[in-house]
């Protein structure tokens, strides 16, 4: 079997259990903070991958990851024995990236990475928000990120489409309409 074919598999199973008991949300906030610490904590991957530690060990570490500062629900504890019972346990990231694919469909919520020049109010990332709703009709989770490079202004990439209205992109445009017109001069 494939990789993607497996993942897929269990995160819909995933799914469906977990519309069954009507807590989608909160595995869904469970992956998304297991593979937020999974990213940051190299260790993790090679105890999960280590066949050596006992299974009880592992499922331990994996709901401690997808938990935070408590333990996740029952869901996602079932289905981390499942896999683990399984041995399974090596596409667990790409379950987990699976599930948040499915129930970012599911539940119409689109992606967007806002990058500033300054950090913005509230009010105004609720406006941006608002906007980009009427555009993509979906809601949106934005991940925002500060880069005083741009001098001023925003750069806003949501699934194939980016705005860029910064400052730093308007003067590499006239740069580059400079350049054009000198080389049809000479």
């Amino acid at each position: 079997m494939y990789v993607g074919t497996i993942s897929v598999r269990y995160a819909k199973a995933l799914l469906a259990y977990a519309r069954e008991h009507d807590r989608e949300t909160q595995v869904y906030e469970e992956a998304c903070r297991f593979v937020q610490v999974y990213a940051e904590v190299p260790s993790l991957k090679q105890a999960i991958g280590n066949p050596t530690l006992p299974a009880a060990v592992k499922q331990d570490l994996i709901c401690r990851a997808a938990g935070g500062d408590t333990l996740p629900g029952q869901e996602m504890t079932r289905f981390v024995a499942l896999v683990l019972k399984e041995r399974r346990e090596k596409f667990l990231l790409f379950m987990m990236h699976s599930y948040i694919s499915l129930y970012r469909r599911l539940k119409h919520i689109s992606i967007g990475k806002l990058t500033v020049a300054t950090p913005l109010s509230e009010a105004t990332l609720q406006g941006i928000r608002a906007k980009a709703a009427c555009l993509t009709s979906d809601t949106l989770e934005l991940d925002i990120h500060v880069d005083p490079q741009l001098i001023g202004g925003f750069i806003l990439d949501i699934d194939t489409w980016r705005i860029d209205a910064c400052v730093a992109g308007q003067l590499r445009q006239v740069k580059r309409q400079f350049i054009d017109k000198n080389r049809k001069l000479v």
